[in-house]
């Protein structure tokens, strides 16, 4: 009985080891999905957010593909949050980039922030929307 207590305790820390593991892998796939279509400039995005930054006209389809991204980052950004709510401050720092650098992300955050689990609002009003206005 003993040897089968020990032996249930050992597959459990694995067990433990290999979900952390798991978590860090879906954080990392989860930063590059957001990341990948702006560095690339898939679509002309950096273009889209810096010509909208300068004031220039977009058309309703550019104006459509920035919100759709917009959403995406958020939706990143809440999944993240409910995989480790713990987040590293550098983590924090990142999240705070995208607000600084795409100042639209702020209006699809207070137009769609009453449709997102209240904690993750709070959270995200007290550690990145209000630190990176």
């Amino acid at each position: 009985v003993i040897v089968g207590i020990i032996f249930l305790a050992l597959e459990i820390s694995q067990n433990n080891d290999l979900l952390a593991s798991q978590s860090r892998a879906n954080l990392f796939e989860m930063r590059a999905a957001m990341q990948r279509d702006f560095f690339l400039n898939d679509g002309g995005i950096a273009d889209l957010i810096y010509q909208e930054r300068a004031g220039g006209e977009l058309t309703e389809a550019e104006v459509r593909r920035l919100q759709a991204r917009r959403g995406f980052i958020l939706r990143n950004f809440e999944m993240m949050y409910e995989e480790v709510p713990d987040l590293a401050p550098s983590e924090v720092d990142m999240w705070g980039a995208y607000f600084s650098t795409d100042p639209g992300l702020h209006d699809v955050w207070n137009t769609s922030k009453n449709l997102r689990d209240p904690a993750f609002v709070q959270w995200m009003e007290e550690n990145v929307v209000h630190r990176y206005e």
